[in-house]
């Protein structure tokens, strides 16, 4: 199993993230890492392969796609499914956050907004619902200063403790993303 951020630009480069399902299951078997509900996800950075050193760089006019692949390559987990609930955006950067217009009514100069997925919250969150495929997609808009986003991917996967009780677990991914609108010189 592994998530996908597709980047578009003129064309469309795809980075891959493993995530350890053998591992994330057997550790959520044999122990107490949380509660893993909506409220209160398990954080599993650690369980998620970064293929590169850094996460990349997003330009103006870009496209971005997330989705969750799970290929099935592991039988004995048959009830699984994994999803993605939504991602949860926040900007950290200072510009951003030192304005004195309330946070909500910013996301409106970084993204092209499609209010039926995106939700902006009085404190400062964009949420990002996916959509039927389950991807969730932003663009960026043409210009914008650069900035910085924390982002964080609640995922959700049915998993059979020892007992052979089924139980729906939530889980949560926090990376940081840089948004810039001019390339690097």
């Amino acid at each position: 199993m592994h998530l996908t951020l597709g980047v578009k630009t003129d064309e469309t480069t795809f980075y891959k993230f493993p995530i350890a399902i053998d591992q994330l299951v057997s550790v959520v078997k044999d122990s107490y890492l949380g509660l893993g509900t909506a409220y209160d996800p398990i954080l599993i950075d650690d369980f998620v392969t970064q293929t590169r050193t850094k996460s990349p760089e997003i330009d103006q006019q870009t496209t971005l796609s997330l989705q969750l692949v799970y290929e099935n390559e592991h039988p004995e987990y048959p009830d699984l499914q994994p999803a993605i609930l939504c991602c949860k955006i926040r900007n950290v950067g200072r510009s951003f956050n030192d304005d004195q217009l309330v946070p909500e009514m910013r996301w409106e100069d970084i993204f092209v907004f499609d209010k039926k997925r995106l939700l902006a919250t009085p404190d400062g969150y964009l949420y990002v619902s996916p959509n039927k495929d389950n991807v969730c997609i932003l663009t960026t808009k043409t210009v914008l200063d650069i900035t910085y986003l924390a982002y964080s991917i609640i995922l959700a996967m049915t998993i059979t403790d020892m007992n052979g009780i089924k139980r729906r677990y939530y889980f949560i991914i926090d990376p940081v993303v840089r948004i810039r609108s001019n390339p690097p010189k």
